[in-house]
Formats: C-alpha cells, structure tokens, sequence
C-alpha cells in the first residue's frame, strides 16, 4: 500500500513508484469517473488525462490524501467539462438513479471503498480468491464447485476463511460504510 514516503519518490520523478500508484488507485478512480460519465471510454480517458496532469504537478505533493483528493477533484472536473449542458447533466443523474441531491461524498467513498476491497481480495490466496469472486457474483456454494472443479466442502471452507481475513483486513470500512447507508 502506498504512503507518504511513495508519493515524495513520485514528487522526485520515480516513474516506478507512480506505476505503482496508477495500478492500485486506477480502479477506484475509474469507479468514480465511470459514477459520473456512464462511460468506459469516456471514463478511461478521463483517468488518463488525470494520471498525466498528476504527474506534471507531481512535485507539489508529499502525501498520499491530498494526491486523492487532487485526483478525485481533476475527474469530477473533466466530467463537469463534458456535461456542462444543464439536461443532459440531469439525464445522466436520473439514469444512475440518482438525484443532485446525492452527496458526492458518497460517490466517493463508494469507489475507495470497492478499490480497497479489491485490494485486500487480491492479498488472499489464489483460489481463495476465485471463491470469493464467484461468491460476489451470487452463484452458489455448488455452482462455485463445479466451476472450479472442487468439492462444495472444499469452497465452504474457503469462502469462510476468506470472508474471515476480508472481515480483519477492512474493519477499518465499517463506519464508512454505516455513513453511505444515511
């Protein structure tokens, strides 16, 4: 995970640490840019101008918040900058079912929430991994055997211990996500 050391080799000119933070932020970056545009090209070309502008103003950072912040900031801009006719914005809002009344924080959040659980369901071991996932995907404990090849016992026994490690990993999310639901 990165950390304020991280961002100061990125300020620096270290293009492997700025590799790195393109790969563990990209996700959740693109969840919100994708919250906003309903675009995947759109989305994805938006993170791209935003990884750019970052690493022009690289040398003003030091730490990790303000270097989401300034990127959450650069894709709600880029965004605004497509949609600044005022019906298509509120089309796009009723299409993600959504109002303007919907904090942005929440958007937000949502998206650092899913990036850091993707994260920690990437620290679990391989298969454990492939259970989770098809678990997150609503198939069931048989459905998951057969399509990985195991006993249902065996698929039983993982997703309990992932779904444990996941719990010890992200109990820091707990208030936030108590915060998205009011």
């Amino acid at each position: 995970m990165l950390d304020n050391f991280h961002i100061k080799r990125i300020a620096s000119g270290d293009r492997l640490v700025f590799k790195r933070l393109h790969e563990e932020f990209f996700e959740r970056f693109y969840i919100y840019a994708f919250s906003l545009v309903h675009d995947k090209e759109v989305a994805e070309d938006i993170l791209q101008e935003a990884f750019v502008i970052y690493w022009n103003k690289r040398e003003n950072f030091q730490e990790i918040l303000p270097v989401k912040a300034f990127f959450y900031t650069i894709i709600r801009h880029k965004a605004l900058q497509l949609y600044r006719n005022e019906s298509l914005h509120k089309r796009i809002l009723n299409e993600l079912h959504w109002d303007e009344s919907t904090p942005e924080e929440h958007i937000m959040m949502a998206a650092e929430i899913t990036g850091q659980i993707r994260q920690a369901v990437a620290t679990l071991p391989p298969q454990t991994q492939k259970v989770i996932h098809f678990s997150m995907q609503d198939l069931k404990v048989d459905e998951i055997a057969k399509e990985m090849n195991i006993s249902p016992n065996t698929v039983k026994m993982l997703k309990k211990a992932g779904y444990r490690a996941l719990r010890i990993q992200l109990k820091h999310l707990r208030p936030l996500l108590l915060y998205l639901i009011f």
